[in-house]
């Protein structure tokens, strides 16, 4: 029974570990993302002042 209980912690915590690394990945695209929105606004800001 405890060699089980034991077993499950261990992939619980496995299976945070694995969310909190595609959380932290998802959270690098959107600010890569963001970044290059801002970037699009402020040459389409430029092109229109041409």
């Amino acid at each position: 029974m405890e060699e089980e209980l034991q077993k499950t912690e261990r992939s619980f915590k496995n299976q945070i570990a694995s969310h909190e690394k595609k959380a932290h990945e998802n959270w690098l695209i959107a600010r890569s993302a963001e970044r290059a929105l801002v970037e699009e606004k402020r040459e389409a800001a430029n092109l229109r002042q041409k």
